[in-house]
């Protein structure tokens, strides 16, 4: 159900609009989802203390949902322009950066969420699973801050070389994550990890919306979005894995840290490469 919300969210999007107000709205479409989420689990919470199966009345907001959607969502204007268009086909080979770099984003967020935990206990700060789950919304602000003003910063760079700036972030996250024996420096480190995974969604989908042609547009961004859902899925067992094998989670965020450094060299190498062409 998420998975098909965010496939037509983002083909109507590249219907709506083009260029620089596209990467505005993906922005802010990615920035709303971090606000979300944060109200999400603080709703979650209190209408779950009598009874913990009141967390999924929430869902009753589909309802709302459906009748804006017939109030509000019309035929967009680039509708008839993209039925009207031959089926060109996909360069698939060409949208494969912006798919691996959405598996790799969501791998290293979710990767950060269940490692959290055992790396507070660890550090003997908190054992409560209720503290690290509001330590983890400080990551939700940072990735809806990014989202925001992912349209400003979309405008200075190109789609590819902010794949080096958003890496960083991560990577510089984990570092501080890995490092850190102090709960300041904890959430700080996962903070700037949120900034960076803030920019992962926007960015990827940018550039396949922008490389593809409109009759495939639909396809191109459920192939995306299946991308990061099974980087959602892959990343707390990748951060298990790693923990077993290095002897915890500090070592094993410490090593994904390394690992996103080397795909930030990559895709600064892709991007030279491009550039020379």
């Amino acid at each position: 159900f998420q998975g098909t919300l965010i496939v037509c969210t983002s083909a109507l999007i590249a219907d709506y609009f083009i260029k620089q107000e596209r990467e505005k709205i993906l922005g802010l479409k990615f920035g709303f989802v971090g606000i979300a989420n944060i109200i999400l689990l603080i709703a979650v919470g209190y209408v779950s203390i009598t009874n913990w199966r009141n967390g999924f009345l929430l869902y009753l907001f589909g309802i709302l949902a459906t009748l804006l959607v017939f109030l509000f969502i019309k035929k967009p204007p680039y509708t008839q322009i993209a039925s009207l268009c031959e089926k060109s086909p996909c360069k698939w080979k060409q949208l494969i950066p912006p798919y691996f770099v959405a598996f790799m984003g969501a791998a290293a967020f979710t990767m950060l969420f269940s490692q959290l935990p055992y790396l507070l206990e660890i550090r003997n700060i908190s054992s409560s699973p209720a503290f690290a789950g509001n330590l983890t919304s400080l990551t939700s602000a940072g990735m809806f801050i990014a989202a925001f003003f992912y349209a400003k910063l979309s405008g200075l760079v190109s789609a590819m070389r902010m794949w080096f700036f958003t890496f960083a972030l991560v990577a510089i996250g984990f570092a501080i994550l890995s490092t850190s024996s102090q709960l300041i420096g904890i959430a700080l480190g996962g903070f700037v990890t949120g900034l960076g995974a803030g920019l992962v969604m926007p960015n990827s989908l940018n550039m396949v919306l922008g490389m593809v042609p409109a009759v495939a547009r639909g396809k191109a961004a459920g192939v995306q979005t299946t991308c990061w859902f099974l980087g959602i899925f892959a990343g707390p067992m990748i951060g298990v894995t790693l923990s077993r094998i290095f002897d915890g989670p500090s070592n094993a965020l410490g090593v994904w840290s390394f690992v996103v450094v080397l795909t930030c060299v990559l895709y600064l190498i892709i991007n030279r490469n491009q550039t020379e062409r």
